[in-house]
């Protein structure tokens, strides 16, 4: 009985271990493993991605700031050099605007009064401003007209100078050490300053004097005209500053005005291009932030599988384990259950021979037994006979 119940509880074990399939667990393990592994850097991937388009939105916004500033600063700045023209145009219209009234209105009468006066033409060299100043005088006020001849028969009851480009030409030759050659576009005024020689100070006049022709004069930067028989000495206001000056500072402000207006838009342009930028990186941040909730949730559910995948392995690895040691044992048991039957069976040959020898010897007593019985009831019959006698004879 109890060998049988060992085969039936060896028998059970076989096939529960024939139940546990330790190469299928490990290789669903392995396939755990790299989907795990996949969706984990999955995950690191969306961090990154989520980090760098965080510090590049980062980066965006503080050139995007550093840009709003700059433009601030910069329209400050254009603001203040407009402010600076418009005070300078004042002044210059004021300069060149003629007081007499029946001229403005001849000049409004014939769209004039908006026309180019000469000192707006002309390109002075740095220092010789105020020294072309002292020579034109009154004819930087010359007003630009096409045509003329036309305005001849209708001229103003009044002082006024004029100059016409289509009317002349001027082919006065540009020659080093007269003032022309420090004019561009003197137009009209060519003439004048082809007759005027230039020294750089006072001694250097009074020594180029002795050497002028007819009809020549020499100047000085600071307005010193000496001819050789006159001396003119031209003085500016410090303040305000000469025509021409003022024309050429007029210039440079503008051509400032005109640069800095490109580089506000091109600043404002670039700006903009970066507010879009900003907008698609928060955009993307929204969408690399539901990508990266989605890969963690992934991850988190396969890193939960692949745990439960390597706990059920550990633990079919122990129930296996266990059950080959109680295999071991039923074994062991079983032989030594057989072993048992084995001892026993001998023991029941010897117990059965000695039983056949006991059966002779029962066999060989009963009939020594019955030899006695019999010779013993054949001596009590003779006792009991002579007994008898015996009282018989007595």
């Amino acid at each position: 009985l109890q060998h049988q119940q060992l085969h039936k509880r060896e028998s059970s074990i076989a096939t529960e271990l024939s139940d546990i399939d330790l190469t299928q667990i490990e290789d669903t393990l392995a396939e755990f493993v790299l989907r795990e592994t996949e969706l984990a850097q999955n995950e690191q991937l969306q961090n990154r991605s989520v980090q760098e388009n965080s510090e590049a939105l980062l980066q965006k916004r503080g050139e995007e700031e550093t840009l709003r500033s700059k433009l601030e600063e910069d329209r400050g700045e254009l603001d203040a050099v407009r402010a600076r023209l418009a005070a300078m145009e004042t002044l210059q219209q004021a300069a060149l605007a003629n007081d007499d009234g029946t001229v403005a209105e001849w000049l409004n009468q014939n769209h004039l009064d908006d026309s180019q006066r000469l000192a707006q033409r002309l390109k002075v060299d740095e220092p010789w401003q105020q020294a072309v100043e002292a020579v034109l005088g009154d004819f930087l006020q010359a007003v630009s007209v096409d045509k003329l001849d036309k305005l001849l028969g209708r001229l103003p009851d009044a002082s006024v100078l004029l100059y016409s480009d289509d009317a002349l030409k001027y082919t006065e030759d540009s020659v080093p050490g007269y003032l022309l050659a420090h004019v561009d576009n003197a137009g009209p005024a060519a003439d004048m300053l082809a007759k005027v020689r230039t020294a750089k100070n006072l001694d250097s006049a009074m020594r180029v004097r002795s050497q002028l022709a007819t009809g020549e004069s020499v100047i000085t930067p600071d307005g010193i005209w000496i001819s050789r028989t006159w001396v003119r000495v031209s003085r500016r206001d410090e303040e305000t500053g000469g025509v021409l000056r003022r024309e050429t500072d007029m210039r440079e402000l503008e051509s400032k005005i005109r640069s800095a207006e490109q580089s506000l838009k091109q600043t404002a342009e670039h700006r903009d291009h970066i507010t879009t930028e900003i907008a698609t990186f928060e955009q993307a941040s929204k969408q690399l932030h539901e990508s990266r909730a989605m890969a963690g949730k992934a991850h988190g559910v396969a890193a939960a599988e692949l745990a439960s995948i390597r706990n059920e392995l550990e633990k079919s690895r122990q129930r296996s384990l266990a059950l080959g040691q109680d295999t071991q044992t039923i074994e062991a048991d079983i032989d030594g259950v057989a072993k048992g039957m084995v001892d026993a069976s001998q023991r029941l040959i010897e117990s059965t021979q000695e039983l056949e020898v006991l059966g002779s010897k029962e066999a060989a007593l009963k009939a020594e037994q019955a030899e006695l019985q019999s010779e013993l009831e054949s001596n009590r019959k003779l006792s009991d006979d002579k007994r008898e006698q015996f009282q018989a004879m007595v």
